[in-house]
């Protein structure tokens, strides 16, 4: 994804400028338990391999970095924060890595950003990843929206869909249903969840599909409240519960 940003910049004939915000002080000395680097060299390493440039004072766009261990007081400022970006017309991507701590966190701060508009109005967005797995993605996202815009190829729609995508599976999936399913597997007295028998894997299949369509359709309401499912495929590619996958067709409501 990062290397399609730095292609697509390249065709723009742009080079982004980011700013780089953290949710708590001294953020960007975070170390990713399962990265060899502090948070921020992996940030400034991902900017260059997209082909922008760091750039504090005078960016294209914001990236928002939403920590583990914020806390209310300090999510209420980085919230602010987002919104003078948005009022500036300043573009905002936003990773969310505060899985880290527990999945209540990550999906009580989207559930934010969802009930007060803000996901509606971000660039891009990432969560439930490692830090540069999520970085990435929501950089790559704002950076390809960024070079559409500037050579007059933007899809509106693409765009959207994508940040659907990102919200269904990062929040709904990992934060409200892969914990039921898991707890519905301990019920079944399958306690192993990294590998499913076929008979086992089916049925959960099934039970990830209505309960995903589901959360993913709520979002939606939230999120572009315009636009409603025309097609969805909601499978577990590996025959577990760590990750699901989702093809995803929108259109506008009539």
């Amino acid at each position: 994804m990062a290397l399609v940003a730095r292609a697509l910049a390249r065709e723009a004939d742009w080079t982004p400028r980011i700013a780089v915000r953290y949710s708590t002080p001294g953020g960007a000395s975070y170390q990713d338990p399962l990265e060899f680097s502090p948070i921020a060299v992996t940030i400034d390493r991902l900017i260059s391999l997209c082909g922008g440039t760091r750039d504090d004072v005078d960016p294209d766009l914001v990236l928002d970095v939403h920590l583990p261990r914020t806390g209310a007081t300090l999510d209420a400022a980085f919230l602010a924060q987002i919104d003078e970006d948005s009022k500036a017309g300043r573009p905002v991507a936003l990773a969310d890595i505060s899985f880290e701590e527990n999945y209540a966190t990550q999906g009580a701060f989207a559930e934010i950003l969802l009930q007060t508009g803000r996901a509606s109005k971000l660039e891009a967005y990432s969560a439930w990843n490692t830090a540069a797995n999520s970085v990435g993605t929501a950089l790559a996202e704002a950076i390809a929206a960024g070079s559409g815009r500037r050579r007059g190829t933007y899809d509106a729609l693409a765009h959207r869909t994508f940040t659907f995508m990102r919200f269904a599976d990062d929040v709904d999936f990992h934060a409200i249903v892969r914990p039921r399913l898991n707890r519905w597997l301990d019920l079944q007295g399958v306690a192993d969840h990294t590998y499913l028998l076929p008979d086992v894997a089916a049925a959960t299949q099934t039970r990830n599909r209505a309960l995903l369509w589901h959360e993913a359709q709520a979002t939606l309401v939230q999120l572009y409240p315009g636009l409603h499912i025309a097609a969805m495929r909601i499978t577990l590619p590996w025959n577990r519960t760590f990750e699901t996958a989702l093809d995803v067709r929108l259109a506008p409501n009539m």
